[in-house]
């Protein structure tokens, strides 16, 4: 009898030791997986305070095209850009939204728009950041829906970062039922150093930086800027 229970004892130990072995392997793979870096990003993202974008589109008839935006929430975005005119010549854009006006850049000064121009960003609700930038899609589409291939570490800017590719079932889209792009995160912070995706019947892949997250805690203001 005796021998019976501490061979039953012993079986009960090793059952136990397999079954804490499976739970922390899933553990760690639960940890490390694509679905769950993501959720930690749009956390990330929920959190940040402050960003730089930078993008330069490139084709094969017109010059390059460039746009830096600077955000500092909760009521700051910046965005200088150069882009084609019809004839292929570039054109200087400079547009601040601050405190609920719009200014653009004419004749050398700054003057108010008329009518308020669209958001850049959202501050209030940026975790849907990634829908913004032209490349990629929302959180809330890409973990509800999106298929998450793990890649390899890469540079992006300055940064390294986890390249991501990203597939999201787009049905109603009748040119494009499956939505293909690429993020890259940064594996210490959790947030995107970079974008990419080449849309359908283009000739060039459009890339987009992000960088200085949650530097800024004042906007950086023209020195000619209205007060």
């Amino acid at each position: 009898m005796i021998s019976g229970n501490r061979l039953a004892w012993k079986w009960t130990i090793v059952a136990a030791g397999v079954l804490a072995a499976l739970g922390a392997m899933l553990f760690v793979r639960r940890a490390r997986s694509p679905r769950r870096e993501f959720e930690r990003s749009r956390a990330a993202i929920a959190a940040a305070t402050s960003w730089h974008m930078h993008t330069v589109r490139v084709f094969s008839n017109i010059a390059p095209e460039t746009v830096d935006v600077d955000v500092v929430c909760p009521s700051f975005e910046h965005r200088a850009a150069k882009e084609a005119r019809t004839d292929g010549t570039l054109a200087s854009v400079d547009t601040i939204k601050y405190n609920g006006h719009t200014y653009n850049r004419a004749a050398g000064q700054w003057v108010e728009a008329q009518a308020p121009a669209s958001d850049f960003w959202n501050c209030d609700n940026h975790g849907t950041l990634l829908d913004g930038d032209g490349n990629s899609l929302p959180y809330s589409a890409i973990l509800s829906d999106g298929m998450i291939q793990r890649g390899g570490l890469m540079q992006a800017g300055e940064e390294m970062c986890r390249d991501y590719e990203v597939v999201v079932p787009t049905p109603t889209n009748i040119l494009e039922r499956n939505y293909r792009f690429f993020i890259c995160l940064n594996e210490k912070d959790h947030l995107p150093r970079e974008t990419r995706r080449t849309a359908r019947g283009s000739d060039h892949e459009d890339v987009i930086f992000y960088s200085h997250w949650n530097e800024y805690m004042q906007p950086s203001l023209p020195f000619d800027f209205p007060k």
